[in-house]
């Protein structure tokens, strides 16, 4: 059974993709699922508790990844206007938020990093 779940952001800047990180690295957004929330809804509070406006979120992906060997799902989202900073977090292209991926424990990567090293 998942307890948890993980999130984390795109945003375009400068025509170019931009993912959110912790600025100490922590790849995702992280926390419990909530009892009387769903997945989301307890990611969603979570993005809230660190002042991440949540108005103007898309649901971009949905994965089950392994972090650590602890499964939860993984929601990202895009947000089109998301381009300021955000106390304790910091905006990473994609070949960095890749080179954490592939340092980390992670499995079962979503379909998202692989849509850009296309083109």
């Amino acid at each position: 059974m998942m307890n948890e779940v993980a999130g984390t952001m795109m945003t375009i800047q400068n025509g170019q993709p931009q993912f959110l990180v912790a600025i100490d690295d922590t790849l995702f957004i992280k926390t419990s699922i909530k009892e009387s929330l769903t997945n989301m809804g307890s990611l969603l509070e979570a993005f809230k508790e660190v002042s991440i406006p949540i108005e103007s979120l898309e649901l971009m992906d949905l994965a089950t990844v392994t972090i650590q060997g602890n499964r939860m799902p993984l929601y990202v989202f895009f947000s089109p206007d998301q381009a300021e900073m955000i106390e304790g977090y910091r905006w990473v292209e994609p070949e960095h938020f890749r080179n954490y991926l592939n340092t980390a424990l992670i499995t079962d990567l979503p379909t998202f990093l692989t849509e850009y090293e296309e083109n």
